[in-house]
């Protein structure tokens, strides 16, 4: 197969992680991949050092030109990976044969404004593909889709029907401890026989990083034996910060700032915290069953697929709640005979569901179903 991986997108987050393991194992299993993206970014840049051809614009909207002088003609599969590719792959669909094919991140509610134009740009696709049932919602919702498929569902349905999708999960790749790193981080801050407590994630208010610190601070009005490394920065930082200083939590809740590689730390935590509203899927609850450590989290979509709905890998609180979030992280620090349980069942979830060779390998059957149906 020929395949062209479309992402737009500045920086270096969860997406271009995902899209980048996706290019190494697509050649992996020989096929000709290509990577359209935003020229001088950290994917693009990366990508080329792989040795993959890598076509390059300033601007996402520049990418038009690729599709109106016919470049996209030559590719089998057009995955686009972000929202902003898809809009000039579905708009210029004309100008290539090669099936489209969208992958949804997140889970966040469209907004009312742009739902016509939301719903057709995802009715244009051969392939919808969310990375957990939370993020097929919208589609559901929108009525691009009347309700989720199985592979085989896939398989069988007709040429001509419209609405085909799949959940394909997110994949990582467990990383070395780096414990010089991490005990450089506690000597700094002065935290001594501590649990540690991690959280990753943007301080903005989507993840509700008011909820969490309330959380916290009922579980330090409980035990005082732990410590919080957050890592992640936002336009909250300051009232979260402030939020710390007035609940006395300044030498527990501890803010990190953006850091590169967070993965190598994780062996390091003794929980894991997200308490998003809404979340497509999370890289460190993955991250976490790969290093057996206890996670607890809102029930907000992506979450509730990774955990299970009845804590069978995790803990599931419901959004907003603080005490039901303090009471768990109270539980996964204790380590008793149900926390311990829960990583084994997550470890061998993440083996089975999260590796970058099996997500590699669902969305190649996957484009192998549409190829066929041609």
């Amino acid at each position: 197969m020929k395949i062209l991986q479309i992402n737009m997108e500045k920086d270096w987050r969860g997406g271009e992680a995902q899209t980048f393991l996706s290019m190494e194992q697509f050649r992996l299993a020989n096929h000709d991949v290509e990577l359209l993206a935003r020229a001088d970014e950290p994917l693009a840049t990366r990508a080329k050092q792989k040795g993959f051809k890598v076509h390059t614009y300033k601007e996402a909207h520049a990418i038009a030109l690729f599709f109106l002088l016919g470049k996209a003609n030559k590719y089998d599969i057009i995955h686009c990976q972000t929202a902003n590719s898809l809009t000039w792959a579905a708009l210029f669909k004309w100008r290539y044969k090669g099936k489209l094919v969208y992958t949804r991140r997140t889970s966040f509610p469209v907004k009312t404004h742009k739902e016509n134009r939301t719903r057709k740009k995802w009715l244009s696709t051969d392939l919808f593909v969310g990375i957990s049932r939370a993020s097929m919602g919208e589609a559901v919702r929108l009525g691009v889709i009347n309700s989720i498929q199985t592979p085989a569902e896939l398989k069988s349905s007709t040429k001509q029907s419209r609405g085909a999708n799949l959940v394909i999960p997110i994949a990582s790749v467990p990383q070395a401890f780096d414990s010089q790193r991490f005990n450089d981080i506690l000597t700094k801050h002065h935290i001594k026989n501590k649990k540690i407590i991690g959280i990753v994630a943007a301080i903005t208010v989507e993840k509700e990083p008011l909820v969490q610190i309330q959380a916290i601070h009922r579980l330090h009005q409980q035990r005082q034996d732990f410590a919080v490394l957050h890592f992640g920065s936002g336009n909250m930082l300051a009232e979260c910060q402030a939020k710390v200083k007035e609940l006395g939590l300044e030498q527990v809740y501890f803010f990190m700032g953006f850091q590169k590689q967070v993965e190598q730390l994780f062996e390091g935590f003794d929980a894991y915290l997200l308490t998003s509203r809404y979340e497509g899927a999370n890289n460190g609850i993955i991250n976490s069953f790969f290093n057996k450590i206890p996670v607890v989290s809102t029930a907000s979509g992506g979450p509730n697929d990774l955990i299970g709905d009845h804590n069978e890998r995790g803990y599931l609180c419901p959004v907003g709640d603080s005490e039901a979030l303090a009471n768990s992280l109270k539980q996964a620090l204790d380590m008793g005979d149900v926390t311990k349980n829960q990583l084994i069942l997550a470890e061998e979830y993440a083996i089975a569901n999260h590796t970058a060779e099996v997500m590699a390998n669902r969305y190649l059957s996957a484009f192998k179903i549409l190829l066929d149906k041609s």
